[in-house]
């Protein structure tokens, strides 16, 4: 191996391996991210569980359990992670085929978010009539659609709350 070649090789690892380190700057960036955005969701559904004050709670629906969209076709709503219930819901019961009590998954729909900004992004892309069915309150979108009134005026109520502190 003549100099110029020895040269030519050597480019070649400084190369490499600065797109590894580019490489590796990237993965740590976009996990990062990832990270920042879950702990701001978790500030947001403590905030919520805060504001209510065992009037409601944010239930997280475990993984294994088949969920459908709320009749939207938005894509940052289609995935239901959690439900935000009453002492009503968590009590909910229903009989099986042979009589027994089977406990039910019931509550609202609950969208947190990270930001202001992505809730309202998402909020903006509903139309007209799936905006009456959808309320924000804080960083949050909750499906109000099949609620009762009473659920109703207690959760605008929150979103007043939450519109007068920012």
């Amino acid at each position: 191996m003549n100099f110029l070649n020895a040269q030519r090789h050597n480019k070649m690892k400084y190369i490499l391996f600065s797109c590894i380190l580019v490489f590796i700057l990237i993965i740590w960036c976009a996990v990062s991210v990832v990270d920042k955005r879950k702990v701001q969701i978790e500030l947001e559904i403590n905030n919520i569980n805060t504001y209510f004050d065992g009037m409601f709670q944010v239930y997280k629906i475990p993984s294994w359990i088949e969920r459908s969209a709320a009749q939207t076709d938005v894509s940052e709503l289609y995935n239901i992670n959690y439900l935000l219930q009453t002492d009503e819901d968590t009590r909910r019961t229903m009989k099986n085929w042979d009589g027994r009590d089977i406990p039910v998954l019931a509550g609202l729909p609950y969208y947190p978010f990270a930001s202001e900004y992505e809730v309202q992004r998402c909020y903006n892309k509903l139309n007209s009539e799936e905006k009456t069915k959808y309320i924000v309150i804080s960083k949050s979108i909750i499906y109000i659609g099949h609620c009762s009134e009473e659920k109703k005026e207690t959760l605008e109520a929150a979103a007043e709350f939450f519109r007068k502190q920012n």
